[in-house]
This record gives structure tokens, sequence and C-alpha cells, in this order.
């Protein structure tokens, strides 16, 4: 990459001839590229960083792409120069459908960036989350909810599991690290799509005591091993 190399060489040159020079000769990119992923204008619920984003800079030749991870309520933050710019979704296990010019081939953006700018990107998951009603009683938490496909044509994906999770924190998902408990019904076990509901024994052993704990509820799409999540809640008891 022209961008890297050509300060590379300038700051080791810098390094051996000139013992004042420091970092303040870079200028950092202040340029911020915000927005979400979403469907119909409401932000998808993911795992965090497992949904990511390439950005590509025209004008400097074959060069790498800038990644940026979506965090779990499906936003993104770049900061980048001013410039035009290339975004798009590569191909992977996510768990929605994003726009393809070429079948197999990821469409793309393009970005005029002059200064902050709010992009929010339009896809299509396979299923999402409805309706999501957290209760607690007796040290126990209680999650109904409906699961609502949206895709239904011949790319439609069935679902594989879907669960409730509780962690101490406001980061919760799948991740092991990112839930204390897990409570999953698979599919031939889901008797009504709209009437689901889960209940998940609160632990009590949290260090140090707290009186809440965070939930949220996920579909785990066959064949594509990613969740789609409802949004964090925080549940005192």
């Amino acid at each position: 990459m022209k961008f890297k190399i050509h300060h590379t060489i300038f700051f080791a040159v810098c390094a051996l001839g000139f013992f004042s020079c420091t970092k303040d000769n870079y200028t950092p990119p202040t340029v911020a590229l915000t927005g979400a992923l979403t469907y119909k204008g409401e932000p998808l619920q993911f795992q965090s960083s497992q949904v990511g984003l390439e950005i590509y800079q025209y004008g400097f030749g074959k060069v790498g792409s800038i990644y940026e991870a979506a965090s779990q309520d499906g936003t993104y933050a770049a900061l980048l120069f001013a410039g035009n710019y290339k975004l798009t979704i590569p191909n992977g296990q996510v768990p929605f459908k994003w726009n393809q010019a070429v079948p197999g081939v990821p469409d793309s953006l393009s970005i005029a960036l002059t200064a902050n700018q709010k992009l929010n990107i339009e896809v299509r998951p396979y299923w999402m989350v409805r309706t999501p009603v957290f209760t607690a009683a007796s040290g126990k938490v209680t999650a109904t909810f409906k699961a609502e496909q949206i895709i239904t044509d011949a790319s439609a994906k069935s679902i594989f599991q879907v669960a409730l999770f509780l962690n101490k924190t406001q980061l919760v998902s799948s991740d092991g690290n990112q839930h204390l408990v897990e409570v999953d019904i698979k599919n031939g076990a889901i008797t009504d799509l709209n009437n689901i509901s889960i209940t998940a024994t609160i632990p009590t052993n949290i260090v140090p005591a707290q009186n809440y704990i965070f939930a949220r509820v996920g579909i785990n799409i066959n064949g594509i091993g990613y969740w789609i999540f409802s949004p964090v809640q925080k549940i005192s008891f």
C-alpha cells in the first residue's frame, strides 16, 4: 500500500537522521463513516465483532481493505481520510443476504467521503426475533418471543435452534465468554414459532453480587452457524 510504504520510509529517515522527529508529523484520519446494518430501517442484532465490512479506497492501486466489525447492536464506525471509497460485505456465514450483482460476487457501494457521514446498510435477514418479553421471578428469567421468517424463496434457511442467554455485563451472545447461562431449544422441539418461551435460572455465584442480569434471545440459522438476536435487556430481580 503506497500510503503505508511512504510513511514507513519517512519515519525511518527521521529516526536515523533527525532524532527530534516525532509522530506529530503524521496526520491521522479524521472523517467518520458510521451507520448500522438494518432491515427496513431496524438495526440488526449480532454477536459483537462477528459480522464485518470491507472498505477500499480508490486511487491507491491494488491495496488491502480496511476491515470494520459491527457491534452487537448492528452499528459500525470507521475513521477515514476524505476520499472515494468502496464498501462491501464479503461472502461469509452471516445471518442475512447482501446484494449480489453477479451470483456469488458481493455487491458494493461507492462512497464519496468529504465530511462525517452516516450510512445505514439494508440487508435481508433469514429470520428476525419479534416482540421479545423478559420477566424475572423466583430466581429465574423467562423470555417469550416470536421467530419471523423473512426470506422464504429458494434460498430460505430453517432454524437450527433458539436460545436464551444471560450475562452479568451488557455483552451477551452465544460466545462462551459472553454469557453465564445458555438455555436452548432445538428446532424439532419448537411447537409454535409465534409463541416461543424459554426459562433460565439466574446464577447465584455472580462476583461481585448484583441484583440485575442482562439477557437476550437468539435464533441460530441452519447451515449458517451464526445467530440473529434480540436487543440486550437489563432485568432487575
